[in-house]
């Protein structure tokens, strides 16, 4: 892959299943920065989207608290089960997979929500916010991401009952009391929505994120002939019902939702094990809905041949309740439907021939949960950091596509005391993207501008300042703060032969682009005054690039290769000597006065870096010290 342009290599990469990848960064420092390259994780997702759906499959006995996961790819020697490592957690439950993340919750009290990706080994606790003191409760959950705010979302809907005192228990049913809660990943508390108007929401294995909204089945808070469809908006955070399949005396029967292929499913249980598929073609048409499927009894192999007595230790575990079911996963890239049976067997159903398939893998756990999970997140690994005090803040992330490329700044205007974040967003057009020398074809450009906001603190986003009329040609070096502005080097959008590379500026106090004059670097360009050069540098071919010219072959993947040629100045020292880097192997100081040139290494240098200047400080992110 060395010689092969970056963007066909994470064409490449991108089709590897996420273990695979996982292995790829443990080879060199180089492929683990590839590896982590946000452009892979967006094409990897998008494409795994269009795939058989990754399986997390969640063990309980014999070893219990412990995860796996199975690719369920064409080649079938990716197809085995694979231990994820778990941080330590207490006793836990899934609630859901959304978007690559999966919301964890503690089995045993109820009051500890994790967010956590299981391949990045990354996570997140979310606050507390159920009352202990509430008699009775009962909570049941929901996890989802919001296409429109960008958002993941945490519901959370409890019912309690008053103490019973002297009422009767045979009246108890109508004191139920509920409260809806909603966290938003990123923001400081949970929100209180008020009460639900609807009898205890289905926990499992009945939610579902469709079209925006979270799904479940239910009863009616007052008496009423059959279940209901229930959703929860996650952009408007309200609840509706949602016409259900069927007539009749279909109405009245239990039913589960699914997702098949991002439409909203209802798996009807008929006797003996037998199942009927509804899919509801047009959202919230209930004309649209049709029986798509029939799926008659089946006894997996695993559940002839289970030994009985082996499951006595699984009566303690929190699936033997559901060891009766049989669940829809949903449908594979062949057409064929994924189930879950009792806990223990994973079965395809092929609707053609009416054959099932039970499926096998090395290192299968004896009884287990499946939850179909879609990868790696694809939102920007964007952060705010004090590399002293390790304190940080996570900045609100947006989706990557195919044809985004992002150019960054960062500084704090004085006047202001603001610390602001400017992201210059370049659509390129996506039918040139794998063509080297087409990159440059822009299609539409934008600017954004985030101001940061402390921790606990009103909501930190981004906002539009409008389109961006240059195409910054120094995507990294050429980005300084000074007086107030971000500055950058730039041809004009649409090329115009008639002008040079010019300089322009976004103002942190108003927030206005403009362009700053430049020296006087060719004949066309008229000299301005207040320019004046200052130094002059000669050649210098550091002793360290003398010794070692060759360029280390793992290098060659890095995103820094591309930049391996330049020579860096990074500030002007106190002793009046300008430091620079010399193509990201050496630092080497410059004395204007004697012309003279000096190799700076220190204990533990690395052989390949990218230095930047920094002020260092006790400014804690969370309170954001005006300085």
């Amino acid at each position: 892959m060395k010689y092969l342009p970056r963007e066909i290599v994470l064409d490449i990469l991108s089709r590897l299943p996420v273990t695979s990848l996982l292995q790829f960064k443990l080879v060199c420092k180089a492929w683990h920065n590839l590896a982590q390259d946000p452009l892979l994780a967006s094409i990897h997702f998008q494409r795994a989207s269009e795939n058989n759906p990754c399986l997390i499959i969640h063990c309980d006995h014999p070893i219990r608290n412990q995860l796996y996961s199975v690719e369920l790819s064409d080649n079938e020697e990716d197809q085995r089960v694979n231990k994820i490592r778990v941080p330590i957690f207490p006793e836990f439950k899934i609630i859901g997979s959304c978007k690559g993340l999966l919301c964890l919750c503690d089995y045993s009290t109820r009051d500890s929500l994790y967010a956590y990706n299981p391949f990045t080994r990354k996570y997140m606790e979310l606050p507390k916010s159920i009352d202990e003191t509430l008699y009775d409760l009962s909570v049941v959950f929901g996890f989802g991401f919001s296409q429109t705010t960008k958002e993941y979302k945490v519901v959370k809907v409890v019912y309690w009952r008053p103490p019973p005192r002297d009422r009767h228990p045979i009246f108890r049913r109508c004191c139920l009391q509920s409260e809806v809660q909603i966290f938003t990943l990123g923001k400081p508390a949970w929100r209180s929505l008020g009460k639900i108007p609807y009898h205890l929401l289905d926990q499992e294995p009945s939610q579902v994120l469709v079209n925006g909204r979270l799904h479940w089945s239910t009863w009616p808070r007052r008496y009423r002939i059959g279940r209901l469809l229930i959703s929860f908006d996650l952009e408007d955070e309200q609840f509706r019902e949602v016409p259900k399949p069927g007539s009749g005396s279909l109405e009245r029967l239990h039913f589960d939702v699914v997702g098949i292929r991002g439409y909203l499913a209802a798996v009807i249980h008929q006797n003996y094990g037998q199942l009927e598929i509804w899919v509801m073609k047009e959202y919230n048409v209930k004309e649209s809905w049709i029986k798509e499927y029939n799926v008659a009894t089946h006894v997996s192999r695993g559940l002839e041949q289970a030994d009985w007595k082996s499951a006595q230790p699984f009566r303690n575990s929190k699936f033997f309740r559901k060891s009766s079911f049989v669940r829809v996963l949903g449908l594979l890239k062949n057409g064929t439907v994924l189930l879950e049976y009792k806990c223990r067997s994973l079965v395809t159903y092929d609707q053609k021939d009416g054959t099932f398939n039970d499926l096998a893998f090395p290192g299968m756990p004896y009884w287990f949960e499946t939850v179909v999970h879609e990868g790696p997140s694809p939102m920007n690994e964007l952060y705010i950091y004090n590399p002293f005090t390790c304190d940080h803040l996570e900045l609100p992330g947006s989706t990557l596509y195919l044809d985004k490329q992002q150019v960054f700044g960062f500084g704090f205007h004085p006047c202001t005391k603001e610390y602001k974040v400017v992201k210059i967003v370049y659509y390129v057009n996506a039918l040139r993207a794998l063509s080297p020398r087409e990159n440059s074809t822009v299609k539409i450009s934008e600017a954004y501008i985030l101001t940061l906001q402390p921790q606990g603190s009103s909501s930190t986003t981004s906002r539009s300042i409008g389109k961006f009329p240059y195409t910054i040609i120094r995507w990294v070096e050429s980005h300084v703060f000074f007086n107030g502005r971000l500055h950058w080097i730039f041809w004009p959008l649409y090329h115009d032969t008639s002008k040079c590379f010019q300089s322009m500026s976004i103002d942190l106090a108003d927030e206005q682009l403009r362009e700053v004059l430049i020296p006087d670097c060719h004949e066309e360009i008229r000299r301005e005054n207040s320019w004046s050069r200052e130094f002059y540098i000669g050649d210098y071919v550091p002793r360290r690039l003398e010794l070692e010219p060759d360029v280390d072959p793992s290098f060659s993947l890095s995103k820094l290769y591309n930049r391996r040629g330049h020579v860096k100045m990074l500030c002007l020292l106190k002793s009046g000597e300008i430091l620079m880097e010399y193509k990201y192997r050496v630092l080497v100081s410059y004395d204007p006065k004697s012309g003279t040139f000096k190799d700076l290494s220190f204990p533990g240098m690395l052989n390949w870096f990218e230095t930047f200047v920094h002020v260092g400080s006790l400014n804690w992110i969370d309170t954001l010290i005006d300085m």
